[in-house]
């Protein structure tokens, strides 16, 4: 994106906001996975500080799937 002195120019931020899970740590032998749930907006921006009407969301949660949709484990914070 190029800017110019004097021209208006809209910045691509805000929605929608795509979610995106990395994985942190892994611990070969112990079979543990550290996951990292960040949401990345519309121009590339990754969100730090997220509310819902004016308060903090729920915890997130996850679900692992097998193959036919099955849930197979769960985890939450």
């Amino acid at each position: 994106m190029k800017v110019v002195v004097g021209e208006v120019v809209e910045l691509p931020l805000g929605p929608p906001f795509k979610p995106l899970v990395q994985i942190t740590a892994y611990r070969r032998g112990a079979g543990n996975v550290e996951l990292e749930l960040a949401f990345i907006g519309a121009g590339g921006e990754r969100v730090t500080n997220l509310m819902v009407a004016g308060g903090w969301p729920p915890a997130p949660t996850l679900e692992i799937l097998d193959p036919d949709e099955v849930v197979v484990a769960t985890a939450s914070r």
